[in-house]
């Protein structure tokens, strides 16, 4: 892997993010900062403002770090982390935000007793989408495209790649979900290194899911490149008149 070191960064950004949010708990005075459900159900908005500039941090950190890889699995120079960071971390955040309503509307359905049976086709529906989109910041990288272009350019190179994106991203999130579970129990009752190993895996699990969206972009584009080009059948020659 030609960015280990990009992703060795990233690692050290997350546990930073937990650290931000430790110091900031502490200087509100909130209790319990080590159970974020209990943080959020007592005091949801300063817990918000708690976790805020960390997620930040790590999302600006990884739009640098996607720009990479990108670059690397074309097999091109990149620039440096900070350029793709600062063109592209607004685009990065307006998706995710995006992303994650869509997803929070289906719990909508589950209030309403006549749509509840709604809530699942709309999951299913929104991770389809997801799947589709989830080349567009290679893209954006790839040929500088502004964000409306790179998501269509995302869901005409992802068609027909659903279930192979899903198995890639699935299988090792869930290998890494299940190590950090098990890791978890083995420092159980230890706050503070069960929210930085957290967070670690956490952090190891974006990294794949990064890798793998730039390899499957690099992947798709170089196959539908060399494609050949249809040529014009050749019309017969024109008899010549005796």
């Amino acid at each position: 892997m030609k960015s280990k070191e990009e992703a060795f960064i990233y690692l050290m950004t997350c546990a930073v993010g937990v650290g931000l949010y430790l110091l900031i708990t502490i200087a509100l005075g909130l209790p319990n900062a080590y159970d974020y459900s209990v943080i959020f159900k007592q005091h949801f908005w300063k817990a918000v403002f708690s976790i805020l500039p960390g997620i930040l941090l790590t999302a600006w950190f990884a739009t640098g770090i996607d720009g990479i890889f990108t670059k690397h699995s074309l097999g091109l120079t990149p620039r440096e982390i900070t350029y793709y960071a600062n063109h592209w971390f607004l685009r990065k955040i307006i998706i995710q935000i995006l992303f994650i309503c869509v997803f929070l509307f289906s719990f909508i359905f589950f209030f309403i007793p006549h749509l509840m049976l709604l809530a699942i086709p709309w999951i299913l529906a929104a991770a389809w989408i997801s799947l589709r989109l989830s080349v567009w910041l290679n893209a954006s990288v790839d040929f500088d495209l502004s964000l409306t272009e790179s998501l269509k350019r995302s869901f005409s190179l992802t068609e027909g790649q659903v279930f192979r994106l899903l198995i890639l991203f699935c299988i090792p999130a869930f290998i890494i979900s299940l190590f950090g579970q098990l890791f978890e129990k083995a420092i159980s009752g230890h706050g503070m290194a069960i929210l930085f190993s957290k967070s670690l895996f956490q952090g190891l699990t974006q990294i794949i899911v990064m890798a793998v969206c730039a390899a499957v972009y690099a992947e798709i584009k170089n196959k539908t490149e060399r494609l050949p080009q249809e040529t014009p059948e050749e019309k017969p020659a024109a008899e010549t008149k005796e």
